[in-house]
């Protein structure tokens, strides 16, 4: 035993278990990519072997912190990294066990205190005994992974037997005649994303809109119950039944609590859930096959087996991502239960109320910019009624669930949440991440630190690398000038004006008043994920989308991360240009459909492809607004209390009458001055408008602008793109460390101390470029 506790936490035991802990990221990464991360979470972040890493990586350094007297303060600093990743992994499997996710959907003017679970549900109940649940358990199907499952249950003294045969990806039902079938019905139902088929067999009740749907049924309750008798199909409910014509007028009023005759392939309303019979047979059986996976997986098909006593039967039940399982019965040996696999409905201790949704697109555009949730929290047990607002990055917070805003109803009168209960395992997560602050913090500080013996041992290496601290910020500086003095002036505009341009104020819809060197490396990033674009700095590109619009809407500069995206436009590569997608010649925006199909979907099921399409189509709103003159807030409003300033677009709406006649027409002056400046290369003119723009500037939002010295610093911040620089460095050097960490734990003598100190000094190298760059980060900010 005591042999088993030493290797435990032996040094070389702990090299391995970080190996295997390394590798398995490497591949989740990978596998994330390819397949998902709900795959991704259940085949290694949520499996027994990726779990027992962690558990021995937790024993080990406690078991580490006695073994090496590590609370000896020469050791303190030690001691407070090794608890902080403890706590931290004790955070992590407390999210793991206790925390709780899912979805919630609010009309507006509806109140809930109910959400969809994010994780999946088999549920088994008996449906003769006032539907008494005899299963509940957690189950995760995949058509990527080898999906097992067997039940046995009991039931009125008998016993059912439950196997998963197989999972059948967007499974297209056909209902096939057969002398030895049962009554069904094929039935679409109309809802936000169109028609959805679903299947209703004898004596089966399915779930459809908060309406319970029976075929056949011998209950006198409140379900719409459907009929088939001599060829014909009728329906029972205890609502009104409306016939409808196709433009949705209601034809004809069926009593309700009456049955009536209704007919295939005609639309039907009960309580505000549309739907039309397909087709139905008063014997068949359903066959299940694969459907395409072109676009996706939407569905997975589960086949059941089910059997007792001497019957066998098979049952299918149809699963959708964060919806709740529809319901099927069986009746076997004189058993009856109910089945359903999803999602299931969680209650909270309080209710959200939304009173309204709103929804801002790009001008000129349908697609939304921003969406926000205006949310009443009612908590009787606490006497709150609390008006909130829920959008991007805002979220609600209440005992322990937080809010975020996820989707929206494709009508925008309903709202989509994501919900998160996680509120031990953030705490706990948080408190680690303080430890591990401390632990750095110590480091620095402790005299008997490692880092305080290292620094004392090579104070030539710290010599040498201020020096080369020196040499290399004077070649970065020495760099950014030379990068963007060379060939750009033959193209269409000089430095001179471009660095003038980039002066130029403009205030972003946040707020900020910042230079336009800002928003223009903002708007090239976003658009190209590049930090120049063949040749041209981000003043040139937007300078050039303004006032040379044919020429760069032709240009493939709008990234592309999806392949199936470039099929579908037909283009060849990873870019593709604003004609590519927009034209004339085909209706206009070519994804227009694609996208608001993205939008209405929830995030947590959105694809790949799906978040590549927002992705894209907010590049293209940004370069529209761009070309377009919308995003230019120059112009500050004289005398304005809300200090907002206007673009020259909606400058006539200025009320200063002055300010007005300037800013409506001062732009138009600058762009006929550069048209005429690439001809001439005679830059002074445009120069000096600009001048003017800024002199208006000065005189009319003194009080909010930055001082120049602060214009200057954030400027040279940006040319100097200090973080990206050493970002590549930081990777390799840490790679050698953790190489060097592997072989000394492996190996313990083997030397290693000049490789150690040589990377230890340029991490301290690319230290001082990093505390430069957040010191100029939070100067600017």
């Amino acid at each position: 035993m005591k042999k088993v506790l030493t290797s435990l936490i032996s040094m070389p035991f702990m090299g391995l278990l970080l190996m295997a802990y390394a590798t398995a990221m490497a591949v989740a990464t990978f596998m994330e990519n390819d397949y998902g991360s709900t795959v991704t979470r259940y085949i290694i972040y949520n499996s027994w072997w990726f779990e027992l890493i962690q558990l021995g990586l937790v024993i080990n350094m406690i078991g580490n912190v006695f073994v090496y007297k590590l609370f000896q303060k020469q050791k303190l600093s030690i001691l407070i990294f090794h608890l902080a990743f403890i706590i931290i992994l004790l955070g992590a499997a407390t999210t793991r066990y206790f925390g709780s996710e899912g979805i919630m959907h609010i009309r507006e003017g509806n109140t809930t205190n109910q959400f969809i679970s994010a994780k999946s549900y088999l549920q088994i109940w008996e449906a003769e005994n006032e539907d008494k649940m005899i299963f509940d358990q957690e189950l995760f199907i995949s058509p990527y992974i080898k999906n097992k499952f067997s039940k046995n249950v009991k039931s009125n003294g008998k016993s059912v037997s439950i196997v998963l045969n197989k999972v059948i990806p967007n499974a297209e039902r056909n209902i096939i005649e057969a002398n030895d079938g049962h009554p069904v019905i094929d039935i679409m139902l109309a809802g936000q994303n169109g028609l959805k088929g679903h299947i209703i067999e004898d004596k089966v009740s399915v779930q459809l809109n908060g309406l319970e749907f029976y075929l056949n049924s011998d209950r006198g309750d409140s379900t719409v119950n459907f009929l088939i008798e001599k060829g014909k199909l009728y329906v029972h409910s205890p609502f009104e039944t409306k016939s409808l014509s196709m433009q949705g007028k209601t034809d004809t009023i069926l009593l309700p609590n009456i049955k009536h005759e209704i007919q295939p392939r005609k639309l039907y309303d009960i309580n505000d859930t549309k739907f039309i019979i397909k087709g139905f047979s008063e014997k068949a059986k359903i066959n299940y096959v694969m459907g395409s996976i072109k676009n996706g997986i939407s569905s997975n098909t589960l086949i059941f087996e089910v059997s007792s006593g001497s019957e066998i039967k098979k049952l299918g039940l149809v699963y959708y991502k964060s919806q709740i399982g529809q319901t099927a019965l069986v009746v076997i040996n004189g058993i009856k239960l109910k089945l359903s696999y999803g999602a299931k409905e969680m209650n909270l201790p309080f209710a959200l109320k939304l009173r309204s949704f709103q929804l801002e697109r790009y001008p000129g555009s349908q697609s939304p910019s921003s969406f926000a949730s205006e949310i009443t929290l009612i908590d009787k047990s606490r006497n709150i009624n609390e008006n909130h607002r829920i959008f991007m990055n805002n979220v609600l917070e209440h005992e322990g669930f937080r809010f975020y805003q996820s989707s929206y109803d494709k009508d925008e009168k309903g709202t989509i949440l994501s919900v998160n209960n996680d509120k031990a395992g953030t705490v706990i997560t948080y408190i680690g991440y303080i430890f591990l602050a401390l632990g750095l913090l110590w480091s620095l500080i402790n005299k008997n630190s490692f880092f305080a013996e290292l620094s004392r041992r090579t104070s030539e290496i710290r010599v040498k690398r201020n020096k080369m601290a020196s040499i290399i910020t004077i070649l970065l500086l020495f760099i950014s000038q030379e990068v963007s003095s060379q060939e750009f002036g033959k193209k269409y505009y000089d430095d001179d004006h471009a660095k003038a341009f980039g002066e130029l104020l403009i205030q972003d819809q946040g707020g900020r008043i910042k230079p336009m060197s800002t928003f223009s490396n903002e708007i090239l990033r976003k658009i190209t994920r590049k930090e120049e674009w063949e040749g041209f700095n981000a003043n040139q590109v937007v300078l050039g989308i303004m006032f040379n619009q044919e020429y760069w809407k032709d240009v493939k500069m709008i990234k592309v991360g999806h392949p199936d995206l470039m099929k579908k436009l037909q283009v060849q590569g990873k870019y593709v240009s604003f004609n590519d997608l927009v034209r004339r010649d085909m209706g206009g925006y070519l994804l227009q459909k694609d996208v608001e199909k993205a939008f209405a979907k929830s995030v947590g099921k959105r694809d790949k492809y799906d978040k590549e399409l927002i992705a894209v189509d907010e590049k293209l709103n940004i370069f529209y607004q761009v070309y377009s003159w919308q995003n230019l807030r120059i112009f500050p409003e004289p005398g304005d209390i809300n200090k907002a300033w206007l673009t020259p677009v909606n400058a006539k709406l200025m009320k200063d009458s002055i300010g007005r006649v300037f800013a409506s027409t001062v732009f138009t002056n600058y762009f006929k001055e550069v048209s005429i400046a690439w001809s001439t290369h005679e830059w002074s003119k445009s120069t000096a408008i600009l001048i003017e723009i800024k002199t208006f500037q000065k005189n009319h939002a003194a009080e909010i602008l930055p001082s120049e010295r602060k214009v200057k610093i954030e400027i040279q911040y940006l040319s100097l793109n200090i973080f990206k620089r050493i970002f590549k460095y930081y990777g390799l050097v840490g790679f050698v460390l953790l190489i060097i960490l592997f072989i000394g734990i492996l190996n313990p003598k083997l030397k290693l101390n000049i490789v150690t100190k040589v990377a230890a000094g340029l991490l301290g190298i690319l230290f001082l470029f990093h505390t430069y760059g957040l010191g100029l980060r939070w100067y600017i900010s």
